[in-house]
């Protein structure tokens, strides 16, 4: 078996900040050290939740029959822990599975029809919980190349935004809509947050072609001042001052967008918040809002609670966001 080179592997890393060699393996990370730092110190559980590997892919060509895959993960309660496979852009199945303990060796084949030929592998890590690559394995005589350097989408955001509760890592919103678009995903959305400049210590990643910032629930649901979203979006323009920012006002919300609408502890109903957010984003330069009854339907038959969608409601998502944001790029050009 020849066993792809630490070198190679990095050169395979789609949407990771940085790549840290550990005892356990290879760790791909999201964010740089001082943004981790910074969810350390937000809460229990953000640091540990921000070194997820949600939207983080390997992506290579190799004419191997087969993949060998040998994988470290954290510990869970209920344990699942998927990693999807795509040939050619084509979705060719999973490892892992709905009970996996903290390591994982399993094969693939990718060869389905016995001939031997050149394919490009996309391999999405499972993105709710942490992960180590002890190593992966190909047929001894194989060949193996980097995919190919697509457009990068920056996504910001909170839990929705890195994917919760879908079960699948190919099947988030935010990866759905950036393979839709062509492009690789760089996810930085973590669990619980909200709009805080100080999320920002520093640029996630050089040159994003467009970034989608998906905050604003969290925000409602804590009485948050809009303020604050003007203080990120301001910092984030600093950070990236030519670079398109699409910002969505959050998604239907169960309870807060039925009759009669639910407000927050303040008394505040979610659609004031959501204009509030529109009428900010439109007097900050370069940017856009995406309306919210665009993205997601008004089914709480899509959502797992009365907030987080199910992976029916992510599919959904994720086609609607690329379509908007397809119109948006095309209009640029």
């Amino acid at each position: 078996m020849r066993i792809m080179s630490r070198e190679e592997l990095v050169a395979c890393g789609r949407g990771a900040n940085q790549v840290r060699q550990e005892e356990k393996g290879l760790q791909f990370l999201r964010h740089p050290d001082a943004a981790i730092d910074y969810y350390g110190e937000y809460g229990p559980y953000q640091r540990d939740w921000a070194q997820h590997p949600s939207g983080v892919a390997l992506e290579f060509y190799t004419d191997s029959d087969q993949l060998h895959l040998e994988i470290v993960l954290s510990p869970a309660a209920d344990a699942p822990a998927f990693f999807d496979i795509w040939i050619d852009d084509q979705f060719a199945g999973s490892v892992g599975g709905a009970a996996v303990t903290e390591e994982l060796a399993q094969s693939f084949w990718l060869s389905v029809d016995g001939e031997r030929q050149e394919r490009l592998v996309t391999l999405y890590l499972w993105h709710s919980r942490q992960c180590w690559i002890r190593s992966i394995g190909l047929d001894d005589d194989a060949s193996m190349r980097p995919g190919p350097e697509r457009p990068v989408l920056l996504v910001l955001g909170d839990s929705i935004a890195r994917g919760g509760n879908a079960d699948h890592p190919s099947l988030t919103y935010a990866t759905l809509a950036a393979r839709k678009l062509g492009m690789s995903l760089h996810n930085c959305g973590v669990g619980g947050h909200v709009f805080d400049a100080a999320s920002l210590p520093e640029r996630p990643i050089e040159n994003p072609a467009l970034i989608y910032v998906a905050y604003g629930i969290n925000d409602w649901g804590r009485n948050r001042d809009i303020g604050e979203a003007r203080a990120y979006l301001e910092r984030l323009r600093d950070l990236y001052p030519t670079t398109t920012i699409v910002v969505q006002q959050p998604i239907y919300r169960k309870g807060a967008d039925d009759q009669p609408a639910q407000p927050n502890e303040q008394g505040q109903l979610l659609s004031t918040y959501r204009e509030a957010l529109a009428t900010l984003v439109a007097q900050m330069p370069k940017m856009l809002c995406l309306p919210w009854q665009e993205l997601f339907p008004r089914d709480a038959s899509m959502l797992v609670d009365s907030t987080h969608p199910n992976t029916a409601g992510h599919i959904v998502y994720g086609g609607n966001v690329a379509c908007l944001l397809r119109g948006i790029i095309e209009g640029k050009q």
